[in-house]
């Protein structure tokens, strides 16, 4: 089985914004169990790429460069990870949250 999700809503991803919700929606990490389970449950070997553009990534790379570039930019890719924190900082803005709290 091969899973290939995209931008899952976890800690992980905190602080990425992809422009295009449409195109690079984020994907809950229910939803990909739910999928695994199913795969598992009717004893079928999957390829599972959540949301639909994680399913045809592959033909990305066949794409002539120049419309490698306009998908790129539709889709928000190259700036997404411009306010990227991570783990540490959402756990760091918890802290602050909960401080701000008493």
């Amino acid at each position: 089985m091969l899973v290939t999700p995209g931008q899952l809503s976890t800690p992980l991803f905190y602080g990425v914004q992809t422009p295009n919700r449409f195109l690079a929606p984020v994907v809950e990490p229910v939803d990909v169990a739910k999928e695994v389970i199913a795969a598992i449950d009717n004893g079928r070997n999957a390829e599972i790429g959540m949301p639909l553009y994680a399913r045809c990534i592959n033909w990305y790379t066949v794409l002539p460069v120049g419309l490698q570039a306009i998908a790129r930019r539709v889709a928000g890719v190259d700036t997404a990870m411009k306010n990227f924190v991570g783990r540490r900082g959402a756990r760091n803005e918890a802290k602050e949250v909960w401080i701000q709290g008493f």
